[in-house]
């Protein structure tokens, strides 16, 4: 009887352990809507200008968007600078114009509804933010409603298309 007990105490807790452990890693693994978060996230950091911000720290970022975009991808938010089909270093080149127009900007996504097509491809519909000053310190702020497609590359995801959504279309 009490060699039966004995085992019943390494089984227990031995059975917590796994199940916690699976637990766990189910809880934290990275699923694609939380990669999709985290492009779009760094999309928003590498758009951004803190006050101050070196031109060093401008360009490190700027290398970051590389990985952000599939080549050639599409933009259009009604203004020359983002409208039509660009490669990669077309829009770091833009990306790049855009943020010296300002002293600070701050780019910021909320609402993001994101829907995965198995295997490789997602749509995001969410609400872009802007908030700045301008380089004759002229106060900007902006809201749109944004649709993004984004399609997996290499095991990364990368937006391939991204518009203002009209907003008869929500």
């Amino acid at each position: 009887m009490t060699l039966r007990l004995q085992w019943w105490h390494i089984a227990v807790p031995v059975l917590i352990l796994v199940l916690g452990g699976l637990s766990f890693w189910y809880l934290n693994r990275n699923t694609d809507e939380a990669e999709i978060r985290l492009t779009l996230k760094q999309l928003c950091s590498v758009g951004s200008k803190a006050e101050g911000e070196s031109a060093a720290a401008g360009a490190i970022k700027l290398q970051r968007s590389n990985e952000l975009f599939t080549d050639p991808c599409r933009l259009d938010f009604r203004h020359s600078m983002f409208q039509g089909d660009f490669s990669v270093s077309e829009i770091a080149a833009n990306i790049a114009r855009f943020r010296m127009l300002f002293q600070t900007v701050q780019i910021e996504i909320r609402d993001l509804h994101i829907t995965v097509t198995p295997p490789d491809g997602a749509q995001v519909y969410f609400t872009g933010l802007l908030d700045g000053v301008a380089r004759n310190g002229e106060q900007v702020g902006e809201v749109r409603d944004l649709f993004c497609k984004l399609k997996k590359v290499d095991g990364k995801w990368r937006i391939s298309e991204m518009n203002i959504r009209e907003v008869l279309e929500k």
